[in-house]
């Protein structure tokens, strides 16, 4: 069994425009997990309604793709398939509802001991446990692209210089913000990465929005997430932390733990 928690927090801001949703599911002695976090973008129209939206149509989708068919038999392709579809369904009801929105999406499905990860724009997804600490999604965004360039000259750094190079990169980068790739807005979305994760005992999964990630590095993030406490009490330093460090964006933590 998952257990799983989530923190969602205006910051410094009035509108909060992060949304998130976790959905259990258990149909004929199949279970699953669906989680997801979204930050609509507040330089275009309403972000909040965009990630509210994108997040329940994405959550709906998939449930529907998962447990409607004839059979409950699932396999890599299929799953990977059905997350895509999902994303593209989110973008065109945010694109006929959510005039001028926009908002990036990274969400997770969890079945028995794989999780498959799906996102679009700079919401993230980190792998823990074991002493491991691992961004799996990548972020859609110009800042990325620089840090890309980087990679081969971080990996001779430790965890903690790495972690703090990296987050120097990508915030101070002169198009910090500028987001390539966004549920809505931009029509089509394109990529939309697909991961398969295995997950073992004391692994976990944090999901979360840059109110986070702009202020927190991943060494940082790793210190706050194997401190003593359950999940709740997790997300609720993330949170903390991250307004402690001065995140002037909406801030929202979802830990999923095996």
């Amino acid at each position: 069994m998952y257990r799983v928690a989530a923190r969602s927090s205006a910051g410094r801001k009035i509108l909060n425009e992060d949304s998130y949703s976790i959905c259990r599911l258990e149909l004929n002695g199949r279970y699953g997990l669906i989680a997801a976090v979204a930050d609509g973008v507040s330089t275009l129209n309403i972000g909040d309604v965009a990630s509210r939206v994108a997040i329940a149509t994405f959550t709906a989708r998939v449930v529907e793709r998962l447990f409607a068919g004839a059979s409950l038999i699932y396999d890599d392709v299929l799953i990977a398939e059905i997350l895509r579809d999902a994303v593209s369904y989110a973008n065109s009801v945010v694109l006929d509802s959510v005039m001028g929105g926009g908002t990036t999406l990274a969400g997770v499905v969890v079945l028995e001991d794989n999780a498959y990860v799906v996102n679009v724009g700079d919401s993230r997804l980190y792998l823990f446990g074991d002493g491991e600490f691992h961004q799996i999604t990548r972020d859609h965004s110009v800042a990325w692209s620089e840090l890309e360039r980087e990679i081969r000259r971080l990996a001779a750094m430790d965890f903690k210089e790495r972690a703090e190079h990296k987050r120097k990169i990508v915030v101070e980068h002169p198009q910090a913000h500028t987001i390539t790739n966004l549920v809505g807005y931009y029509g089509r979305v394109e990529p939309i990465d697909v991961f398969k994760l295995r997950l073992y005992e004391g692994d976990g999964l944090l999901l979360a929005t840059d109110g986070v990630t702009d202020v927190l590095d991943d060494y940082e993030i790793w210190q706050i997430i194997t401190e003593e406490g359950d999940e709740n009490k997790i997300v609720d330093r993330l949170v903390s932390y991250a307004m402690e460090k001065g995140s002037k964006d909406n801030i929202t933590a979802l830990i999923i733990k095996k």
